[in-house]
């Protein structure tokens, strides 16, 4: 239905699709972000300390990874993450969008804020993850692998913190 919608809605339908894909996306991550800071008191300072607690390499988890290994490649990947994002589909169809030229600042900025604040919800959501299900033996197989692979953490962590609704939403 979408490439219907889109083949003869064009550029108009492609936006409205992609305003509801962002809607539904920040929804969800914003409630996720907000039920695993809830299970901590609203406290980062707990979730961090929960995380490093239950996480194999502790408190080193806290440090850069391996693919940070000196100043450079820290500024690097920061300007990457900066500019880069200006570079997404998401954000380039933007200019496709729009009447004029500062309708399309607007609308990229607007865009390029939308998703920053993802950016922001990973960290907590990352952690939130490591802290409940890294603990919890329900989403581990046999091995002591988790159940599904690796991929599957957030939506182990939307059943953690919504239950079966929130994670059919996810």
């Amino acid at each position: 239905l979408m490439v219907i919608y889109v083949f003869f809605g064009g550029m108009l339908a492609t936006t409205w699709i992609q305003i509801i894909k962002a809607v539904l996306l920040l929804t969800g991550c914003v409630f996720m972000a907000f039920m695993v800071l809830s299970q901590f008191g609203f406290s980062l300072n707990q979730l961090f300390t929960q995380a490093t607690e239950v996480h194999p390499s502790h408190i080193a988890i806290m440090s850069p990874g391996g693919l940070i290994t000196d100043p450079v490649s820290a500024i690097s990947l920061g300007l990457a993450l900066v500019f880069g994002t200006a570079g997404l589909p998401h954000i380039l169809m933007r200019f496709f969008t729009v009447g004029n030229v500062k309708a399309a600042r607007q609308s990229i900025l607007s865009a390029t804020g939308l998703v920053g604040i993802r950016y922001a919800l990973i960290v907590i959501i990352g952690f939130g993850t490591i802290a409940l299900v890294a603990s919890n033996p329900a989403y581990h197989d046999a091995s002591g692998g988790i159940l599904g692979g690796v991929n599957m953490v957030a939506i182990h962590l939307a059943q953690n913190v919504g239950g079966n609704v929130f994670l059919g939403f996810m």
